[in-house]
């Protein structure tokens, strides 16, 4: 009986509507002649939205309806740690802590964002931009919103700045979370070995800060921060699988290593 030849492979011919993908990256299920055929879904991206669950479901919303029912020992942790943490008065110190914490701000995401947002609608990534639009800026809505529903009020010491609004969950801290968290994955696709750690670590850093100067400043209590990392982690987690510029999938940059074409 006649073995059948093994299938060799056919080189692949760009057409003009082609498009460079990473083969290392993006979950290639076959090549037909020319074409390249793309399936499924990487696994991290799947990883990602059990994350995001997690974070709303077993850290944020935990928190929220512990605050709004008023648990006894959350609300004494976070009164014990402002106490320890924030920083009365008018002096240099507090000039410090009202600069990092600006990195929370709406504004500083814009600063961030648009040069990068201009740069990728050059490249005609409008998947990404996307992301970096609804992602960057829409955390700030959702924040709103989960403040109403909370209904928390802000610490309350003497000597410390005053803050208009609710307290839960932290504006600057989801923003800031929100914000490391796309600029992570944006350039996921793009570092290699040491310098993902050296991005990742840099990012957790910037994030850690502005939740300290929350609290040293008087402005939230502990959980509202960590409720307000959750929130944006998770946020932007689920944007990057929905919108397909999760690392691995077609919307997301590039890497480094050799592509084939489809």
């Amino acid at each position: 009986m006649t073995q059948p030849s093994p299938i060799q492979p056919r080189p692949i011919q760009p057409g003009p509507d082609s498009v460079e993908l990473v083969a290392a990256g993006h979950p290639v299920a076959a090549v037909a002649g020319e074409e390249l055929v793309v399936s499924g879904t990487p696994a991290g991206a799947r990883r990602a939205l059990w994350v995001a669950a997690g974070l709303v479901l077993l850290v944020g919303v935990p928190l929220g309806l512990a605050v709004r029912l008023g648990w006894t020992p959350l609300l004494d942790l976070d009164r014990a740690v402002s106490d320890a943490l924030v920083v009365t008065g008018r002096g240099a110190d507090v000039d410090v802590l009202r600069v990092l914490t600006a990195a929370g701000l709406v504004v500083a995401r814009v600063v961030v964002l648009l040069p990068l947002v201009v740069w990728l609608a050059g490249l005609r990534r409008w998947q990404l931009v996307g992301f970096l639009v609804v992602a960057g800026i829409g955390i700030s809505p959702v924040n709103w919103l989960l403040k109403d529903v909370f209904d928390r009020r802000r610490p309350s010491y003497e000597g410390t700045i005053d803050v208009a609004g609710l307290s839960f969950p932290s504006g600057h801290s989801s923003g800031g979370a929100a914000l490391a968290t796309l600029l992570v994955l944006l350039a996921w696709p793009v570092l290699v070995g040491v310098w993902r750690r050296v991005w990742v670590g840099v990012s957790l850093v910037g994030v850690a800060v502005v939740g300290f100067t929350r609290i040293a400043l008087g402005a939230h209590f502990l959980s509202d921060v960590v409720a307000g990392f959750g929130f944006g982690v998770a946020w932007v987690l689920v944007l990057a699988v929905l919108l397909g510029v999760w690392p691995g999938q077609i919307g997301a940059l590039p890497g480094p290593g050799p592509t084939v074409r489809a």
